[in-house]
């Protein structure tokens, strides 16, 4: 496989959107109890948030590439903000692509380029549903540390 992991600015975030897509809707697929939600949260509303962490921090946009097919398969999103709080703040590869540690190498470069800030304290969420995803993360450190939950009413 000839894949390209390339960087882009924030002027150029549209170039994940059918990705970001994508993501939404599996997660819709998946939910039990919000998939109603789903819907509702669209990629300018996201772009909402990503541009705030822009402004008040910093953000890296990386997207992969297979170059044989000239598409983009997967984008991490990550973010730095108050100067001490990272995050990895939206992930996705093409599910053909998966199992050929894409997803791995985007998030190592990720949390490399936020720990070079010398930031430890890193999150990433994961909606339920998602659990597939948590021995992933795991392999990467990150643990539960708190549930958040929600009155099933959106």
């Amino acid at each position: 496989m000839d894949l390209e992991f390339y960087q882009i600015g924030m002027k150029d975030i549209n170039l994940i959107k059918p990705l970001w897509v994508k993501l939404n809707q599996m997660h819709q697929a998946k939910s039990s109890h919000f998939s109603k939600w789903f819907p509702k949260h669209m990629f300018d509303e996201r772009l909402k948030t990503f541009s705030e962490k822009a402004t008040q921090g910093q953000v890296r946009i990386e997207l992969v590439k297979d170059l044989a097919l000239n598409i983009d398969i997967g984008y991490c999103i990550s973010s730095i903000f108050n100067g001490t709080k990272g995050e990895i703040d939206s992930i996705y590869i093409e599910s053909i692509y998966r199992g050929h540690k894409i997803g791995d190498k985007l998030l190592e470069n990720a949390l490399k380029w936020i720990e070079s800030y010398n930031i430890s304290d890193i999150e990433i969420m994961a909606y339920y549903d998602n659990e597939d995803v948590l021995p992933f993360y795991a392999k990467h450190g990150f643990r539960p540390k708190k549930y958040l939950l929600y009155k099933d009413s959106i």
